[in-house]
């Protein structure tokens, strides 16, 4: 249901980043890869690029790529939603 939302909204980065989480869930890193470059090719600043990358990295273990992300996500989007992800990012 998810992808199919995607193919019938392409532009809908929502839909993309639901997907995407939906495939790290799953563990399907694989097309979590695909979805997340759908996502930077649609818009290279969104919020959720440093946050993907950094679920990622927890979910392998890189928790010092993970607290890099976290910080230029800090460092870069200064609304309190993007610094909740941060802080988030940096508990785990």
């Amino acid at each position: 249901m998810i992808r199919k939302s995607s193919e019938l909204d392409p532009g809908n980065k929502n839909s993309l980043v639901v997907e995407y989480f939906e495939w790290l869930r799953l563990d399907d890193d694989a097309r979590a890869q695909i979805v997340y470059q759908q996502m930077a090719d649609l818009d290279a600043e969104s919020k959720w690029l440093p946050i993907g990358k950094a679920t990622l990295d927890i979910k392998h273990g890189r928790f010092a790529a993970a607290k890099e992300e976290a910080m230029f996500l800090g460092r870069k989007f200064k609304n309190p939603d993007q610094q909740w992800w941060a802080g988030r990012i940096l508990s785990n």
